[in-house]
């Protein structure tokens, strides 16, 4: 099939066209891995949540590895205070917030992305064209502006 006879219809996506789509679905394919890695981490907090005993064992396992085998504790007034698992289920708490957080920072940019990629960047001038007409006489000028500004003070 010779170029000549194609229907003028027909056009072939342009490379930027191309790369819009390419941008859209790495940022759709970021949005999923955020949503899929939000749900895994919820699940883990709410499993803990719903049973505290099998988190015992993590736990002991963090404490193990944070204070070498040999637990530590704070005397207060003759008592011994027993740190090491409080610092245990610390450390845990700050790596699911830091899960967290990167989890919802793959939703945020792959919003971003397609945002980008995608978004009509001209439909605000539209609505705005509009809504005051093409001609720019409605739009006082600068010093009309700084007198209104005044009398609203």
């Amino acid at each position: 099939m010779q170029m000549e006879d194609m229907d003028d219809s027909v056009k072939l996506p342009s490379f930027s066209q191309w790369v819009r789509g390419c941008g859209a679905l790495l940022g759709l394919t970021m949005m999923i891995l955020g949503v899929v890695y939000s749900i895994r981490i919820f699940g883990w907090i709410a499993e803990g949540l719903r049973n505290p005993e099998a988190m015992g064992g993590i736990i002991s396992q963090w404490e193990q590895a944070i204070t070498g085998g040999e637990p530590f504790a704070l005397s207060l007034g003759g008592e011994e205070l027993p740190l090491s698992k409080f610092c245990a289920v610390l450390v845990l708490a700050f790596g699911a917030w830091i899960l967290v957080k990167i989890a919802f920072l793959f939703l945020k940019e792959g919003a971003k992305a397609i945002s980008n990629t995608l978004g009509d960047k001209d439909a605000i001038k539209r609505i705005l064209q509009h809504a005051f007409g093409q001609n720019t006489d409605k739009i006082p000028p600068d010093e009309d502006v700084n007198a209104i500004n005044k009398t609203v003070k």
